[in-house]
C-alpha cells in the first residue's frame, strides 16, 4: 500500500513514527523490479578509427559510473543492515540484559578471519541456554572491525542469560556501573555491564549505539556476507500505516497515536530522495503493543 506515515511499536515499549513529505511504498498491484526496454532498438558505439563495434569498450566514464554505483550499493547496504539491527535491538526485552564485548586471542583463535570469529561467537552465545533459568535467552551480536582494519571483536546484547557466570573484575564503566568478566568465554578478552532495562531510553540510545559499528570500510570487506547475528526467538515489531492528505489529518493521526499512551521524545530529519521527519516516542503506561 502507499503510505506518507509509518508507526513501528517495538516490544521494550518504544516506537518510531515516520512522516514522509511524499507517498513511499507500492501499490497492491504494482509489479516491483519490472523495467522493461519496449523499444527493441540496440545502442552501439562505433569506433571512428576502425568502423568496429565498440560498446564492449571500457572508458573512464563507464568506470566512474561503475565506481559511483559500487558506492552506493555499499551505502545502501549499510543502511539496510543499520535499519534490521535497528528493529531488532528495539525489540529485545532489556529487563534483564547485558551488553558484551568479546574479543580474540590471536593465539588461540585467527582474529582476521571473520568467519571463524562469527563461529565461534556464535556457538558460544547459543550454548548460555545450558545455564539454569536462561531457556528464552535471546541475543544480537555485531563484529566491529579492529583499529587494525583486519582484526575482529564482537559486541552482543544478551538477554534473560539465567545463571551465566561472571566475576567482578574489580572495575566499573565511567557511569559507575560494575565490569564483569565472563569466565565461559575462552578464546580472548571479555566485558559485561548490566544495562538498566527499566528505562525505555536504553532500548533507544543502544540501537543507535549498535548500529554505528557499521561503517563503508567494514562494509567493504563483509560484502555478500552476514553482517550481523541473532537468536530466532526476538518479536517482530507492530507497524501500522496511514496516507494522510492535510495537516489536520495528520494532526489526528499523531493524537490517536498519543492515544495509545504514547510520549514523543526526540524529532529528527532525514534528507533522502523522499525527505522523512522520525519521532522516537515512549510508552507512558505498562500496556504493551
Amino acid at each position: 500500500m502507499r503510505f506518507n506515515i509509518k508507526l513501528v511499536e517495538y516490544q521494550s515499549n518504544t516506537a518510531t513514527i515516520a512522516i514522509f513529505d511524499d507517498l513511499v511504498g507500492f501499490d497492491d498491484d504494482y509489479e516491483r523490479g519490472c523495467s522493461c526496454d519496449t523499444t527493441g532498438v540496440l545502442s552501439h558505439d562505433i569506433n571512428p578509427f576502425t568502423g568496429e563495434d565498440a560498446s564492449e569498450l571500457e572508458t573512464i566514464e563507464n568506470e566512474i559510473e561503475a565506481f559511483d554505483r559500487q558506492q552506493k550499493s555499499i551505502e545502501s547496504s549499510v543502511n539496510r543492515s543499520k535499519r534490521n539491527v535497528l528493529h531488532l535491538m528495539r525489540s529485545l526485552d532489556l529487563s534483564c540484559s547485558y551488553f558484551i564485548t568479546l574479543t580474540f586471542d590471536q593465539a588461540k583463535v585467527d582474529r582476521k578471519d571473520f568467519d571463524l570469529c562469527c563461529k565461534k561467537g556464535r556457538v558460544w552465545l547459543q550454548n548460555l541456554r545450558r545455564y539454569k533459568n536462561a531457556e528464552d535467552m535471546s541475543f544480537i551480536c555485531v563484529p566491529e572491525l579492529h583499529k587494525d582494519m583486519v582484526s575482529w571483536h564482537l559486541h552482543a546484547v544478551i538477554c534473560n542469560p539465567g545463571e551465566m557466570p561472571m566475576a567482578d573484575s574489580g572495575h566499573k564503566d565511567r557511569n559507575g556501573h560494575t565490569i564483569y568478566n565472563l569466565p565461559g568465554w575462552r578464546y580472548g578478552f571479555s566485558t559485561a555491564i548490566k544495562l538498566d532495562g527499566t528505562n525505555p531510553m536504553t532500548s533507544i540510545k543502544l540501537s543507535k549505539y549498535m548500529t554505528k559499528y557499521f561503517t563503508k570500510e567494514s562494509q567493504m570487506i563483509l560484502r555478500n556476507r552476514h553482517r550481523y547475528f541473532s537468536s530466532n526467538n526476538i518479536e517482530k515489531p507492530h507497524v501500522s500505516k496511514w496516507m494522510y492528505e492535510s495537516r489536520e489529518e495528520l494532526e489526528i493521526i499523531l493524537s490517536q497515536i498519543k492515544k495509545k499512551g504514547y510520549a514523543f521524545v526526540s524529532e529528527s530529519s532525514f534528507d533522502g530522495y523522499v525527505k522523512a521527519n522520525y519521532i522516537e516516542a515512549i510508552k507512558t503506561s505498562s500496556q504493551k503493543p
